[in-house]
């Protein structure tokens, strides 16, 4: 995976990006990963042009992910507006997520927040929202049909504040040609190693406003509550004894063990957005871990709460412990600049 980078090179890339106390911290561990979110998740429009999705894509997913609420900017520039910062763990979505269309040209930006040039008269009839399943990704798929010219493409949606009231935020936008009228343009989110099967449902959920079917650890397939108040703790960490490589349908680790784990949420609203996940272990028995996951608990249609791993990452150089030694590790999720 060269989205994910280990212990040295993760070191050096997080060192101007936390504080001095954070980044001791990160020296004591046993193991330290960065899953660049850049390279997992972004946007691509009709296959074609890749684009880094912009602040409020990753300030309201990490923030569904941390089971927090977080600031968020609406489409007209306004943060936080009436007060209320964005309702991230809870029901957030109120209603699909949308692509639109602009005439201007300006090379997008991380800060970026509305459409520069919207135009609804260049924005025909929406196109039925899809997840498509791909050997290397996961593609979900949002579109439109073009009423025109169209020279930028944006994905929108109207989320929940704490109060609640309803806002329209942007979570995508590039410079993409559409010569006319008539033209499907798809802005696909695409997903891909070390998210899984569960983590793309679970956002295809979350950005369809849809109910979607998850597997939790046990196997057993349950129905999210993806349309609603789904997520119901942060994420947590698994520690694992197998490191065969990925594969999206995986549900759970070999021998996994649980660790006491904390986050640290933090953000720059023109430049990035972080988790870092933080988690250790007094092993009982010997161990050789070979994976690490992480996980949340998410409710299903019904209430009941269910362990849901999100994500896996094999580890290329097992790390052998003792019983009674402590194993710690960090996993940090980056996006922007």
């Amino acid at each position: 995976m060269r989205n994910v980078i280990f212990n040295e090179n993760a070191l050096r890339f997080l060192k101007s990006k936390v504080s001095r106390s954070q980044y001791r911290d990160l020296w004591d561990k046993d193991l330290v990963v960065l899953v660049n979110m850049n390279d997992s998740i972004y946007g691509l429009i009709n296959n074609k042009v890749k684009n880094m999705l912009v602040y409020m894509f990753w300030a309201y997913l990490l923030a569904y992910l941390s089971d927090s609420v977080t600031d968020f900017i609406n489409t007209g520039g306004a943060w936080n507006f009436r007060g209320y910062p964005l309702r991230s763990n809870l029901e957030v979505n109120a209603s699909s997520a949308y692509v639109v269309f602009g005439t201007r040209t300006d090379e997008p930006a991380f800060d970026q927040y509305s459409l520069l040039g919207r135009n609804t008269a260049l924005e025909g009839s929406a196109i039925t929202p899809a997840i498509i399943l791909e050997a290397d990704k996961r593609r979900l798929r949002f579109g439109r049909v073009s009423a025109g010219a169209v020279s930028e493409v944006g994905l929108y949606q109207v989320v929940y504040d704490t109060y609640p009231y309803t806002h329209e935020i942007m979570l995508g936008r590039t410079v993409y040609s559409v010569p006319g009228s008539g033209y499907n343009v798809y802005y696909d989110v695409i997903v891909k190693a070390p998210f899984l099967d569960n983590l793309a449902y679970y956002l295809f959920g979350l950005l369809s406003d849809t109910n979607q079917n998850l597997k939790r650890r046990d196997g057993t397939v349950v129905t999210a509550r993806t349309s609603g108040d789904a997520n119901a703790s942060t994420l947590y960490l698994f520690i694992g004894t197998s490191n065969t490589p990925f594969s999206f349908d995986q549900y759970d680790l070999t021998n996994a063990l649980a660790l006491t784990s904390v986050h640290y949420f933090t953000w720059s609203r023109s430049t990035y957005v972080m988790i870092i996940l933080s988690g250790a272990v007094r092993l009982a028995t010997s161990m050789t871990i070979g994976e690490v996951g992480f996980a949340q608990r998410i409710a299903d249609i019904g209430g009941y709460l269910n362990e849901v791993l999100l994500g896996r990452i094999p580890l290329s150089t097992p790390i052998s412990k003792s019983a009674g030694d402590v194993f710690s590790t960090v996993i940090t999720f980056y996006a922007g600049k």
